[in-house]
C-alpha cells in the first residue's frame, strides 16, 4: 500500500480487492485469498483487511461463507461509495 496516498490504508485494501475481481484476477464466484494472505500482499494488518472485506460485505460486492472463504458475489461499479461514508450511516471509524 502507498503511505503517501492520503485514503485510509482500508480502503486501499478495498480499491485493491476491488481492481483484483474488476481485473478478472477474483471472478465472479470465485474464492478470494485468506485475511492473512490479503495481509501478506498488500504488506498491512489483518484487521485492516478485516475491515475492508466487511465494506465489501456490505456493498454485497463479497459473501462469507462460514469456514469455507469469502466469494465474490459481483463486480464493483467504479467508484461505487461506502455505505458508511454517507450522511446517514457515518460510522466514525478512523482508526486506519
Amino acid at each position: 500500500m502507498d503511505l503517501t496516498d492520503p485514503r485510509p490504508l482500508r480502503d486501499q485494501v478495498v480499491a485493491y480487492i476491488e481492481d483484483g475481481i474488476r481485473s478478472g484476477r477474483w471472478p465472479v464466484g470465485s474464492r478470494i485469498p485468506t485475511m492473512e494472505e490479503l495481509a501478506r500482499e498488500t504488506d498491512v494488518g489483518s484487521r485492516t483487511v478485516a475491515k475492508a472485506v466487511r465494506i465489501l460485505r456490505e456493498r454485497r460486492v463479497l459473501r462469507g461463507m462460514g469456514g469455507r472463504g469469502t466469494y465474490v458475489l459481483r463486480v464493483p461499479k467504479e467508484n461505487e461509495e461506502d455505505p458508511a461514508d454517507t450522511e446517514d450511516g457515518k460510522d466514525g471509524d478512523t482508526d486506519d
